[in-house]
């Protein structure tokens, strides 16, 4: 395809009849249901959510300890947190 194509909204849509093709308003509001259930689902589980992008692309075993975990999770529920961090 050529950037003339590419640049031109109109002609790509022309070119690509019957196949949905590229980044377009109306193919990212038929996913918006969807879109706001990961999110929804992902604000709450902060850390499922990184685990979800190193899924595949982990080269040094990335992982989240429990309390990690935990403290992610509260963090991102609740406004204000309190927490003590000794040093032992």
């Amino acid at each position: 395809m050529s950037l003339k194509n590419l640049l031109d909204i109109t002609a790509s849509r022309e070119a690509s009849k019957g196949f949905k093709q590229g980044l377009s308003e109306e193919r990212i509001k038929e996913q918006l249901p969807y879109l706001r259930n990961l999110v929804a689902f992902f604000r709450e589980y902060p850390d499922l959510f990184i685990d979800f992008l190193l899924k595949n692309n982990n080269p040094h075993n990335f992982h989240f300890y429990f309390y990690q975990r935990i403290f992610l999770r509260i963090v991102m529920r609740h406004r204000y947190v309190y927490a003590t961090f000794p040093r032992a």
